[in-house]
């Protein structure tokens, strides 16, 4: 449940980001930007400085656009990375071969929200990607968005939950077990005496008892 609830929480992030992105980014820009070049226009730089401010406001890892090129190629449009970033891809820059799955399934007006959070070389992240529509959700889709976030935190919040319950649930069992043997004797025997050693009438020390003290004596 607590896991569930980490993913939830991140889709809704998303969404949030998603819905603000779909209503602000210009259209035009998905059919203007092509190649490298195209990053000198006002389009770019304007579609830029909205990722990069969007990025920063919801502390979003990573914020890109994309889409498919009239040949089927998949490409990278605008990254909210700074360009000096290793990580930062130019207009025309091809979509790495693992993404396109997501990407082609954006494309089919699809909204890809991940059920767990992803375990890679590069950190702990939930990735996310929508499609982008002409007439604000209403057309047809130009292009894509992917959203990524940093979840090392939940991550590691997680695999703690996933190590402790089962330790706890052993240490409730245990516990369990001396309090139900503990019950089991008093229930069975109500007046909790050692019924071999003890003469039920009296109360007191029958010969079994006697016995056993003169052995220990000796």
């Amino acid at each position: 449940l607590s896991y569930q609830d980490m993913i939830d929480s991140l889709q809704e992030r998303a969404r949030g980001i998603y819905r603000y992105l779909e209503q602000n980014l210009d259209e035009e820009s998905f059919s203007q930007l092509n190649v490298p070049g195209d990053m000198q226009g006002g389009e770019y730089h304007a579609m830029k400085e909205m990722l990069e401010d969007t990025k920063s406001a919801a502390s979003v890892r990573y914020l890109y656009t994309a889409k498919r090129t009239d040949t089927g190629e998949y490409i990278y449009l605008v990254d909210g990375l700074p360009a000096e970033n290793e990580d930062f891809r130019n207009v025309g820059d091809p979509i790495e071969p693992e993404i396109i799955p997501d990407i082609e399934r954006a494309y089919r007006n699809e909204v890809v929200l991940p059920e767990q959070i992803k375990d890679t070389s590069w950190g702990n992240i939930f990735i996310s990607y929508f499609p982008i529509h002409t007439g604000i959700g209403e057309g047809e889709v130009i292009g894509v968005v992917g959203i990524e976030f940093d979840a090392e935190h939940q991550y590691r919040t997680f695999r703690w939950l996933s190590m402790a319950t089962p330790a706890i649930i052993a240490i409730c069992c245990v516990a369990a077990g001396i309090v139900a043997a503990f019950l089991f004797k008093r229930i069975s025997n109500p007046a909790y005496r050692d019924m071999a050693n003890t003469d039920l009438l009296t109360g007191l020390n029958n010969r079994n008892s006697f016995n056993v003290t003169l052995n220990n004596l000796e």
